[in-house]
């Protein structure tokens, strides 16, 4: 086919103008069908389209937003798509999958899932092409894909007879706090909607969610609950059980029995000794440990036949995994049950700072600073937060990052006039006033290639920040930081940290019930970090066969929107603004 490509161009080469532009347009056809974007894209922007008629016009703009997203080039493919005027039916098909295939490139999930939503399969797709399950698929799909709060607004604002349904399901699967209040929305909703698109053709994520058998089950709860990690141990506990406890809404024709909960203490047995104990037991599911080392041993055994939700991560995840957790615990289960996950048995999740300093890299890259400046604590945390900040830095020809490291609070003023060069320059005006031998006059004066500050300090630090930037002529800059800085309690040490962006649990920002319960259940304890970590753990735990059963679900936790890549729980962290020692929180940025 690359010799009918040439033959196309040496023709077009010797044609008349309106003749050429056809012939190199079909050259550029076939060039998209042996894969060669980079090819056809570079005859598509040669072409004269006010050649072309309308139909070949529409064609040469949809091929070149093609070709285009093939190369990476995103804003390119969306201005080629916006500028295509489709002739028929078909070609307006055509136009709305790529608008939708770009604007998910563009991670604007909204857009891609409305111009979904009004293509209308019966009137513009050939035979070979998406089928109504398709279609309903990559809608569903699409709207997991959108920030939360976007799904919500227009589940209460959207009149449209197709998307208002899609979008008020949404945030109800969204909002739901566990598997059965999920498929009482679903149901609900299918009642309500019977002749809806998505009722007539289930989407494959909820069609999971409609046939999930929930049994009765009994977890085993790894923690430690006496020695050095009690305390931990205990908060996670106490979380797991407040959201074990809690009654979203009582439905009694949908009751299902809770699993019953088995506790065991990591502190006074070995984890393979426990395990043993919970195979005793009929535990179906371990939920923990907590410390590092005692996920790596639960996971180091031979034999394991319970799967595993571990409340941290192990070293090299991917690799190890890889070798061991690939096999599926029961490969004659029935669909949707944990078993017949291709991630195998063995779940992580945990408060990994890690995912703390990948949001910072991409809110910064958002908020369109290049230039930073990275503190850092003399601690562990903060070099695993560095090298997870880099990793996913979008670095260009006009970037600057310089690390700067805080050895305490005391130092911070130093550190951070050193970083902005103010030192260098009184050094400079001494210089010059020793050789002209006189007094200068003199205002010192800080490097201007810095736009932002990443803190990666703990809450004392933190405190120090924005003092030592206003002392240094910066208190311009905006300050980045990870939830470390107001894990301190008081409202007097957030009045410190006035104006900095701090990236956070949701649990810390936004109205949560089962926190509203556990603050009433125990009057002098402040739930904390980690009891949203045992809250999450519980709702993970209820919905594992699901994750595994749909790639694409998701849940609203109180450490995070949860998803499962793989065998690992990522979680995408919200952003909040210190503003009069109170936490507030910031719009989504679309990156």
């Amino acid at each position: 086919m690359d010799g009918s490509v040439k033959a196309l161009l040496r023709q077009a080469a010797n044609a008349g103008p309106s003749q050429a532009a056809v012939l190199r347009l079909t050259a550029v056809q076939q060039l998209q069908d042996l894969g060669e974007a980079k090819r056809a894209y570079a005859i598509l922007t040669v072409i004269d389209t006010t050649l072309l008629k309308s139909p070949q016009r529409f064609d040469h703009h949809w091929r070149a937003a093609r070709a285009a997203l093939d190369l990476g080039a995103v804003d390119d493919a969306w201005r080629w798509i916006q500028a295509a005027r489709p002739t028929d039916a078909r070609q307006a098909y055509l136009r709305d999958l790529e608008t939708a295939q770009i604007a998910q490139a563009r991670n604007d999930y909204v857009v891609a899932a409305h111009v979904l939503m009004r293509i209308d399969i019966g009137r513009g797709a050939a035979a070979d092409e998406w089928t109504q399950q398709q279609l309903n698929d990559e809608i569903w799909n699409t709207l997991r894909g959108a920030p939360s709060s976007s799904v919500a607004a227009l589940a209460g604002t959207s009149t449209d007879p197709i998307a208002a349904p899609w979008w008020r399901l949404a945030a109800g699967i969204d909002r739901a706090f566990d598997l059965a209040e999920q498929r009482r929305v679903l149901d609900a909703w299918l009642s309500a909607h019977p002749d809806h698109p998505a009722s007539v053709t289930l989407p494959t994520g909820l069609t999971a969610l409609s046939q999930l058998t929930v049994e009765a089950s009994t977890i085993g709860l790894f923690l430690p609950l006496s020695g050095p990690l009690a305390g931990a141990g205990s908060a996670v506990r106490d979380g797991f059980l407040a959201a074990y406890y809690h009654n979203p809404e009582h439905h009694p024709e949908h009751t299902t029995a809770k699993p019953r909960v088995l506790l065991y203490d990591t502190g006074q047995a070995s984890p393979d000794a426990l395990y043993e104990q919970a195979l005793a037991d009929r535990v179906s599911l371990i939920v923990g440990p907590l410390s590092k080392s005692a996920v790596a041993t639960l996971h180091a055994l031979a034999f394991r036949q319970i799967p595993v939700l571990a409340l941290n991560y192990l070293p090299d995840t991917p690799a190890v995994l890889a070798e061991s957790d690939t096999i599926p615990r029961r490969p004659d289960g029935p669909p949707g049950t944990i078993a017949a996950s291709a991630n195998g048995d063995f779940f992580q999740f945990g408060l990994a700072i890690e995912d703390e300093a990948r949001a910072i890299a991409k809110r910064v890259a958002g908020d369109g600073a290049t230039r930073v400046l990275l503190l850092l604590s003399d601690a562990d945390w903060p070099e695993r937060a560095a090298e997870a900040f880099v990793a996913n830095w979008q670095a260009d020809e006009d970037s600057v990052l310089e690390t700067a490291y805080v050895d305490d609070v005391r130092s911070m003023t130093h550190v951070v006039g050193h970083a902005l060069h103010v030192d260098a320059s009184t050094t400079r005006m001494q210089t010059l006033a020793a050789a002209i031998e006189q007094p200068v006059e003199f205002i010192p004066r800080r490097r201007r290639d810095i736009d932002a500050v990443v803190a990666l300090v703990d809450a004392e630090q933190g405190g120090a920040v924005k003092p030592a930037l206003a002392y240094h002529f910066a208190s311009d800059i905006p300050v980045y930081a990870t939830s470390q800085v107001t894990s301190a309690p008081g409202s007097n040490r957030l009045g410190e940290l006035n104006l900095m962006r701090v990236c956070q649990l949701p649990w810390s920002v936004y109205p949560d019930q089962v926190k509203v319960e556990f603050a009433a259940a125990f009057a002098r304890q402040s739930p904390g970090p980690l009891h949203a970590l045992g809250v999450d753990a519980y709702r993970l735990a209820d919905r594992l066969a699901l994750f595994a059963a749909d790639p694409q679900a998701r849940l609203l936790g109180a450490t995070g929107i949860l998803t499962l890549d793989g065998s690992r729980v990522s979680r995408d962290l919200i952003w909040s603004v210190v503003r009069n020692g109170r936490l507030e929180p910031l719009p989504i940025v679309v990156y």
